[in-house]
């Protein structure tokens, strides 16, 4: 148990640091992306990039899904995503929305993996708006309790 606690609170630090680094880019022209929400329940939310277009990280498709309302997210003041779907991360994280994607280059299965229609996919290596997209891939939120 201590082994997951100290996981999860270094898992928390990485995204802070990585997320600080990262802007939404609020000049992203929605008519050059091809995104969408190919599966959705109350604890996993699948998006697909088929075309990112202008977008340059993951917050920006998210961003562009929100405003097609395909899905509805938060983030804290970090910006940490803290809610997709109405379903909001507690403020003690013992439970919270985790992301992995199938870019091989850009994730590893060092906070685990998921696997979703019998695909696996590896946690992302930054969160989103430090992760950069690309066409093609599959990106997947799913809330863990910890």
């Amino acid at each position: 148990m201590k082994r997951k606690s100290v996981s999860l609170f270094l898992f928390i630090i990485a995204v802070f640091f990585a997320v600080a680094c990262g802007k939404v880019d609020s000049s992203v022209n929605p008519e050059t992306v091809i995104a969408s929400v190919e599966k959705t329940t109350e604890d996993l939310v699948v998006i697909k990039v088929d075309t990112a277009g202008d977008c340059e990280y993951l917050v920006d498709i998210m961003a562009y899904l929100q405003d097609k309302e395909a899905l509805t997210f938060t983030t804290d003041g970090a910006g940490m995503v803290s809610g997709i779907n109405g379903q909001t991360n507690p403020a003690d994280f013992s439970c919270c929305w985790m992301l992995y994607t199938s870019d091989t280059e850009l994730s590893n299965a060092a906070w685990g993996t998921v696997s979703v229609d019998g695909v696996t996919y590896q946690s992302a290596a930054f969160g989103a708006e430090a992760l950069p997209v690309a066409d093609g891939t599959y990106y997947v939120w799913q809330y863990r309790k910890f």
